[in-house]
């Protein structure tokens, strides 16, 4: 008898093109976890029927519900296409522009050759400015206009511009970045267990919501939470043909590397946040088939929680006055990679300095995104090698 260990488990993906069906010779990519619950459950369907012996005479299995859980360490590279997947998002390419004078009339930064628009900077995108002797030309801005030689900016983290002649020095650049969008994905996850060389496959798999978590001492945790279609027995064998190419090996993301800014200045006092974005997916069933249509999706959820120690009003204010504010994170790892999370329009809709013994007063803020106006999304990430 062979018992499987946790220690030999194996997650595995590839992204479906028709929903449900898993590519022939598929290449199934590794998911990097620490745990998950992905499997089927079953409803239950019993006869009512009437009889003396007061018992139930017939039972049987009703529709199928393929999904739950995954759960894992953030890194680098690692989870990118659920991240993805998650937002129906797509990761743009990087896009790079030098040689540009900041006008602080006018909150703009010039340039004297060449062209932003054929370029691919467009109005709504973050980018980021470095190069500058001023420090209040250098850092994060939102673009709120852009043509040939002019990109109109809104800082975000605070800065003042001064106007600046460009020296040769500059550079902007807008990160690879996914948002909010309506792209959907599915894809055909296997489950294998090592030590007994059993394999098992759910197909249809759309991730309905993701969560991250940051917390003091401890490496930055997540989850992603699926719903598919079908499962099918555990077998002995691979899929016919299946590649399987190597998992990526960056470190996770700790709580100690990085910062935090609400409504663009930096804060030391935050304790940890979580935050979920929920794509409130639901099965779809229809009479003869017991496995669900491409799950229904719904407006694009944003919520979650900061805490931190309370330090003065301002907060707990913003909570008191409904008062909108912005959220932002970046995260570096030991090699230098990071991302950098934006919800540019939040309210916190909850919070208290509730004191419960003579130690330190902590205020927990639920807080809920909506869409920007000047970015036109709800959640922004970046991600930037090193």
């Amino acid at each position: 008898m062979s018992i499987a260990d946790g220690s030999q488990h194996r997650l595995t993906y590839g992204f479906e093109s028709t929903y449900g069906v898993t590519p022939s010779s598929p290449t199934l990519k590794p998911f990097r976890h620490t745990g998950t619950s992905l499997g089927l459950e079953k409803s239950e369907i019993r006869s009512q029927e009437l009889s003396a012996g007061r018992q139930f005479e017939f039972v049987r299995h009703g529709n199928k519900s393929v999904g739950n859980d995954v759960n894992f360490e953030l890194a680098y590279g690692a989870q990118d296409d659920f991240i993805e997947a998650a937002l129906c998002g797509t990761w743009s390419a990087k896009l790079t522009s030098g040689a540009i004078t900041a006008n602080a009339a006018s909150g703009s930064f010039t340039r004297a050759s060449g062209s932003f628009v054929s370029g691919g900077f467009t109005a709504g995108k973050v980018v980021t400015s470095s190069g500058y002797v001023a420090a209040g030309n250098n850092g994060r801005f939102v673009i709120s206009a852009v043509s040939a030689t002019v990109l109109t900016v809104t800082p975000i983290e605070g800065q003042t511009m001064t106007t600046e002649a460009g020296n040769g020095d500059e550079l902007f650049v807008i990160e690879a970045t996914v948002d909010n969008g309506v792209t959907r994905r599915f894809a055909t996850f296997e489950r294998y267990f090592a030590d007994q060389g059993t394999y098992v496959y759910m197909t249809g798999l759309n991730a309905s919501s993701l969560s991250l978590s940051i917390a003091p001492d401890s490496v930055v945790s997540g989850s992603v939470s699926f719903i598919g279609k079908d499962l099918e027995p555990a077998t002995a064998s691979a899929k016919s043909g299946a590649t399987y190419p190597a998992a990526t090996t960056t470190e996770p993301y700790d709580s100690f590397t990085g910062s935090i800014r609400d409504n663009g200045a930096l804060t030391a006092v935050i304790q940890s946040i979580d935050f979920n974005c929920d794509n409130s997916m639901d099965r779809r069933f229809v009479i003869f088939d017991d496995t669900s249509l491409l799950p229904g999706i719904r407006k694009f959820n944003l919520s979650g929680t900061v805490s931190a120690f309370f330090d003065d009003i301002t907060l707990y204010n913003k909570f008191i006055n409904e008062t909108a504010s912005s959220l932002q994170f970046e995260l570096t790892d030991t090699a230098g990679n990071s991302y950098f999370v934006y919800m540019p329009n939040i309210k916190y809709m909850s919070g208290n300095p509730d004191v419960s013994d003579d130690g330190s007063v902590t205020i927990s803020m639920a807080f809920a995104g909506v869409k920007d106006t000047a970015t036109g999304k709800t959640l922004i990430i970046q991600r930037k090698p090193a």
